[in-house]
């Protein structure tokens, strides 16, 4: 059977612009050379919806550090503006405070003592070099704390715009990336739909298959917990239409379909195969449960949902609905459970 994976234009990201342009199909007259050749190009374009997928991720990754970048660029300045006010307010203190130091003036006791005229005199003027003195040091200390604000602030800001700076042009050219991919899985795709187009009505059967094996009952998943609830959800889509990059309620991809029946049971799961590949934790094959997710393929480009009984839920393919297929239908990479 056909399995969605990804396409061969899109191997490695950072290649894809030195991928040959792809040829016009050769005429096909045989029915399984046509099966054949909608499975391999499915393949394919999986794959590249794959690597689409990410190369989105990866841009609203940068357009969130984009948006941090600039609210602590904004934030600096904002305390910049703060402290240079303070600053400016304080200025005239400690320019008084610096000339009459510069002159010789002294704010002390033994100052105090020697210019008084009597004891009386001498406890007025204490009071008073003790309130100068502290009000002028207080004011001191708030000029430098606003100094160094500032600086800290000064600093920030500029860290914020280089990083700023380099978050734009990373993301410009993810932008690009994904513009280009997208582009060539669009291609892709109207490759697969002309040879689908192409096909007879018992061809297309033949492609699409059962949506549930003979004697297989849907509402028979018995038990409680997470993973039958997960595994429940996906046999609710049972019938699905399969859609590049869908996500449902009412049409899917083959990750697609593991995130949103992962997401009714309120467990988060990554978007993509591969990713969903690298998460989670492994289950050997001896311990897997319903709810668990079955990777398929030496590049873990499909994935499908256990149900039970040696059987999984998936996505499969353009032209296949969601349906119900052994668990050792195709190669199986790894299992993940959520």
């Amino acid at each position: 059977m056909a399995y969605a994976a990804l396409a061969a234009v899109f191997v490695v990201l950072l290649t894809i612009t030195h991928a040959p342009r792809v040829t016009a199909d050769p005429v096909i007259t045989d029915a399984t050379e046509a099966l054949e050749r909608l499975s391999e190009l499915s393949r394919e374009a999986t794959r590249a919806n794959d690597q689409v997928l990410t190369a989105q991720i990866r841009l609203e990754e940068l357009q969130s550090q984009l948006a941090d970048a600039e609210r602590r660029e904004q934030d600096s300045a904002r305390l910049m503006t703060e402290a240079r006010g303070q600053i400016e307010a304080l200025q005239e203190v400690v320019d008084k405070f610096a000339f009459a130091n510069y002159q010789g003036i002294r704010f002390d006791s033994l100052f105090a003592l020697l210019t008084s005229d009597s004891p009386q005199d001498l406890i007025t003027q204490m009071s008073a070099f003790e309130i100068i003195s502290r009000d002028t040091f207080q004011r001191i200390k708030d000029f430098e704390s606003a100094r160094e604000t500032y600086a800290d602030a000064e600093q920030v800001a500029r860290e914020a715009a280089a990083q700023f700076r380099a978050l734009t042009e990373d993301a410009r050219t993810q932008h690009n990336l994904l513009a280009r991919e997208q582009a060539a899985l669009q291609e892709q795709i109207e490759r697969i739909k002309a040879l689908y187009e192409s096909l007879s009505a018992e061809e297309r059967q033949a492609w699409a298959g059962v949506t549930v094996p003979p004697g297989f009952d849907p509402n028979s998943l018995r038990g409680s917990g997470v993973g039958v609830e997960i595994a429940r959800a996906a046999l609710s889509r049972l019938g699905a239409p399969y859609v590049w990059g869908a996500t449902g309620p009412d049409q899917f991809d083959c990750s697609g379909l593991v995130m949103w029946a992962h997401n009714q049971a309120g467990r988060p799961i990554p978007r993509t195969s591969q990713m969903q590949a690298n998460g989670g934790m492994p289950v050997s094959p001896s311990d897997i449960q319903p709810g668990d997710v079955v990777i398929y393929y030496r590049d873990a480009t499909h994935v499908g949902l256990y149900i039970g009984n040696g059987q999984i839920v998936h996505a499969s393919t353009f032209g296949v609905p969601v349906k119900v297929d052994a668990v050792n239908s195709a190669p199986i990479h790894s299992i993940r459970r959520y």
